[in-house]
């Protein structure tokens, strides 16, 4: 009866090796348009099929998304444990030349692009940026906004002081206050 365990242990043990497991890739190509990218499956070095590529979340109306580039190191996972079936289900931070990771503190959500622009949430409610923002549509903020980084270079716009030329040719400050809603 021991044998006969035995044989049926050493055949779920084989059936399980041929279920598929998460691999890692590195991206080749990318396609945009139907968001699927082609990955060199490590360590075996077999090029993929076109890919779908799992949104980094999403919901109803909405995902946030990544275009992927060459180089890139992803993980590729088979649906339902079927090698067949592979889906790019994340992306692995490799550096690349003298690239490191930047130390995001606990609690924190960056988006950070190697040209130094970054959209940082930060754990004190603030959230930060650099870059150039091109925005269309409206755009409404409650609370003062401000120009400027601080200081006498800051300049609000709800209630802001300038220079006016005046009438001897010098220059006199000048208030100046938001204009109310509808006008």
């Amino acid at each position: 009866m021991n044998d006969l365990r035995n044989v049926f242990r050493r055949l779920a043990g084989q059936m399980d090796m041929q279920v598929g497991q998460m691999r890692k890739g590195i991206v080749e190509s990318y396609n945009p348009n139907n968001y699927t990218a082609r990955v060199t499956i490590q360590p075996d070095g077999n090029l993929s099929g076109w890919l779908p590529i799992r949104a980094v979340t999403g919901g109803n109306g909405w995902g946030l998304v990544v275009g992927l580039v060459p180089g890139m190191q992803v993980s590729v996972e088979p649906q339902e444990g079927d090698p067949g079936n592979l889906e790019i289900t994340g992306i692995i931070f490799s550096p690349q030349g003298n690239v490191t990771a930047p130390a995001v503190p606990a609690g924190e959500i960056w988006v950070v692009h190697q040209t130094g622009s970054f959209f940082k949430m930060l754990t004190d409610g603030t959230i930060a940026s650099q870059g150039t923002w091109n925005h269309t549509g409206n755009f409404q903020a409650t609370g003062e906004v401000y120009r400027g980084y601080g200081g006498a270079d800051q300049v609000g716009l709800g209630t802001h002081t300038h220079n006016q030329p005046d009438d001897s040719g010098g220059n006199t400050e000048h208030t100046t206050d938001a204009p109310n809603a509808g006008t």
